[in-house]
């Protein structure tokens, strides 16, 4: 319910800008790309930032020569890989048939890695500068961004993974007994879903805008989008979660929903991109409006405002 009253707002605000802009304005098909990671820290082991992009349209009502609001709808993609060279996990679990007092299961993992899959919609909602630089523009935006989980998946490799169970009762370790699930697992592999919290980040761009004809131009430039929020949910899970009624099937959770020894893996997650942006922006009909001159030009109607 939260999520559409905030796109239903982000669409009402498109719609007023619209209606109340009194110069020309803009629709663009933009794209971006470089690196696009969840941005975190882990306890242990170590996380590394991987490439991605995003893809979308934009609209952009100016309200004067120089500025102007611009929102629109985009699609996001983050990617992320996380590795683990050896760790020892134990957590309390229930007690397997057959065997008394609380129950211990004890995990040995080697050469764990984890790649994480993300992609958000992305509402923007940015104030746009633009000034003269020659025949062209220099351009500027800055705001905020929406980013609601559409896809959030995690893939996990593991070379192997040895379990034993530990009873408070007898004092032992329970070991080689497959029929509780206790052994030794080679070249593990699991996947599922990331449960992600809706994120809002500062939004910024700053590039060149060329003229390519009458109405039309080209913005070429770069762009950041820093997570403002923690998108991880609160609860967390063992790492390794051992079912005494199927005990051969466990549950392998992804690292950025587990705890260790009663603390996250991670500390706060937060979408990060830093990149190249292109846009081809279409120029549409409004009030007309003449700049300065540029270095000594007879002044011309300015692009953006139904004619360059």
């Amino acid at each position: 319910m939260n999520q559409m009253k905030q796109i239903c707002l982000i669409i009402g605000l498109l719609i007023g800008i619209h209606a109340q802009a009194q110069y020309s304005s803009e629709w663009d098909i933009n794209m971006g790309g470089g690196i696009s990671t969840l941005n975190y820290q882990a306890s242990t082991g170590s996380a590394s930032s991987g490439a991605g992009g995003s893809f979308g349209v934009g609209y952009t009502a100016f309200f004067s020569y120089q500025w102007g609001v611009t929102t629109g709808l985009a699609m996001g993609f983050y990617n992320t890989s996380y590795t683990l060279e050896n760790i020892r996990l134990e957590y309390p679990a229930a007690v397997p048939a057959g065997l008394q007092g609380n129950f211990y299961l004890h995990a040995n993992y080697e050469a764990y890695e984890e790649k994480q899959q993300t992609l958000l919609f992305q509402f923007p909602v940015m104030l746009q500068y633009q000034a003269p630089l020659g025949s062209s523009f220099f351009y500027l935006g800055a705001g905020i961004k929406i980013g609601v989980p559409v896809s959030a998946t995690y893939n996990q490799s593991v070379k192997s993974i040895t379990t034993s169970g530990y009873s408070d009762y007898t004092a032992q370790e329970y070991e080689n007994m497959p029929n509780h699930g206790f052994d030794t697992y080679g070249n593990v592999k699991s996947s599922d879903i990331l449960a992600l919290n809706i994120s809002g980040l500062l939004a910024l761009e700053s590039g060149i805008k060329w003229k390519i004809s009458r109405k039309n131009a080209l913005y070429t430039g770069i762009y950041l989008d820093y997570g403002l929020n923690n998108v991880q949910k609160e609860s967390l899970r063992d790492f390794l979660e051992y079912k005494p009624t199927n005990s051969s099937d466990y549950q392998y959770n992804s690292m950025l929903q587990s705890q260790m020894d009663g603390n996250a893996f991670t500390n706060k997650v937060i979408p990060f991109a830093l990149g190249i942006k292109i846009k081809l922006a279409f120029g549409s009909g409004g009030k007309k409006q003449r700049h300065p001159d540029i270095q000594g030009a007879k002044p011309e109607p300015l692009l953006g405002y139904m004619e360059w």
